[in-house]
């Protein structure tokens, strides 16, 4: 069932890894999540770097789940926006060592989402929270969405049925 907004979604490869055949909660609320993105009719973000993040991190449903997408023509290929402005930010931004890193890997991410409909899926809340904290002098970051298929609290089946609008409370702002 196909809903009337559908989205371009960043999906981290996190999510790929996670969402195995396990029956660990984390797996299942993954798996859930990339089947209702199929059912529903939004698109995986697709750029060099998050395939070969995906290549090396897939688990055999994930790969099963990117098929189905490919074969459905739900696979937007995006140019991401350039990211050395942010680069620049994170290496000047008062970031230690260890956040620099953290950043500057899933930097790709942000600069997907940004070319597309400003939606991350990631388990990485380490990276959300410091592209928030970014957010405050990178305003272009201050509207993007970022959801966390592994939260409960986050409620992201319902979220995506909504048709994945920015809410205030998914915003890296927030």
């Amino acid at each position: 069932m196909a809903i009337k907004s559908q989205k371009c979604l960043v999906i981290d490869a996190d999510v790929a890894h996670a969402a195995g055949a396990s029956a660990h909660p984390v797996a299942t609320a993954c798996r859930n999540m990339l089947n209702e993105i199929l059912h529903l009719g939004h698109r995986f973000v697709s750029t060099q770097r998050i395939d070969q993040e995906w290549r090396r991190h897939v688990s055999k449903f994930s790969y099963q789940w990117h098929a189905a997408m490919l074969s459905r023509s739900r696979v937007a290929a995006v140019d991401p926006v350039p990211s050395a402005g942010f680069e620049n930010a994170i290496l000047g931004g008062g970031f230690g060592p260890a956040q620099r890193e953290a950043m500057l890997k899933d930097l790709h991410l942000v600069c997907a989402a940004l070319a597309s409909d400003r939606v991350i899926l990631s388990m990485d809340q380490t990276a959300r929270r410091l592209f928030g904290r970014l957010s405050g002098a990178q305003r272009t970051l201050k509207r993007l969405a970022w959801g966390n298929p592994a939260m409960p609290e986050e409620a992201i089946l319902t979220w995506l049925r909504s048709g994945a609008k920015t809410e205030k409370r998914r915003c890296l702002d927030a």
